[in-house]
């Protein structure tokens, strides 16, 4: 931790909770960044603009202005629209959820899923310019990744639109699935090059999925990944013996670092 560096980040955080805020701001200070506190939506919008600061942790559901209010409104700005924001939910309406995504939001982090320590993890990601750096796409990836098909297999609207979003920024071609037995339905016409599965699904769950796509021998070149809410060593060991190609836990990754890693899983493969 460098505390000395962390200090001349501001990082303004727009939370209803008082509990979880106070909590998330404790751990935020601790590790020496510039915290502050917006309880509604409309005092975050004011203090985005007053304080100006260099990322934004946003909730979506608010009294007197939504958090997708308030990403509009930063978005409409000339000198708001470039602050990274990092979406904390417990997820939302599907039309909201679109909308945020279509927003251009960096990365969201689900309420019920994350630990103060993972938060710090995406925090310290999005405000380490080096990092960000390397977060970049391989320079051959973009443009070349157009005739690429990655299938997407995600039950949560939220976090399967901002992953379609990323994708399609960068040129992939997608398509999608919310349970297991639709993406076996729909594998055959997708014809994906890269399968991308969550192991949570209300039918059958990731690892069934990855059974039976290695089970067929014209799937061999396929790559296919488990893409997972927790990262337990049996979940991971049963996924890299049944043939899966990557093990992502979620909270451990920014969005842009996903397609980085898998462009160069696409690219080892020869399919960019």
């Amino acid at each position: 931790m460098n505390t000395t560096t962390n200090q001349s980040k501001k990082i303004l955080l727009i939370e209803d909770e008082r509990i979880l805020g106070d909590i998330m701001m404790h751990k935020l200070s601790l590790e020496g960044y510039n915290v502050a506190l917006a309880t509604d939506g409309a005092e975050g919008l004011a203090k985005v603009t007053e304080w100006m600061p260099d990322l934004v942790l946003l909730d979506l559901v608010m009294p007197k202005m939504t958090g997708q209010e308030v990403l509009e409104n930063m978005r409409s700005s000339l000198t708001l629209k470039h602050i990274p924001i990092v979406i904390i939910s417990n997820s939302g309406q599907q039309s909201e959820l679109e909308r945020v995504a279509e927003l251009g939001v960096m990365d969201y982090v689900i309420k019920a899923q994350f630990s103060p320590d993972e938060l710090i993890g995406k925090v310290r990601k999005y405000l380490n310019q080096e990092d960000r750096e390397q977060q970049s796409v391989p320079k051959n990836a973009v443009g070349a990744s157009n005739n690429v098909k990655i299938m997407l297999v995600e039950d949560d609207q939220f976090i399967s639109s901002l992953v379609i979003q990323q994708l399609v920024k960068e040129g992939f071609n997608v398509c999608t699935a919310t349970t297991g037995q639709q993406a076996l339905r729909l594998f055959p016409e997708c014809k994906p090059d890269l399968v991308m599965l969550d192991i949570t699904m209300p039918d059958m769950n990731g690892l069934e999925v990855l059974k039976v796509i290695r089970s067929d021998e014209k799937n061999r070149d396929v790559l296919v990944g488990i893409f997972s809410n927790n990262g337990q060593d049996h979940e991971r060991e049963e996924a890299m013996n049944l043939g899966a190609d990557f093990f992502y836990v979620k909270v451990n990754f920014t969005l842009k670092e996903v397609v980085q890693k898998l462009c160069e899983l696409l690219s080892a493969k020869g399919k960019l």
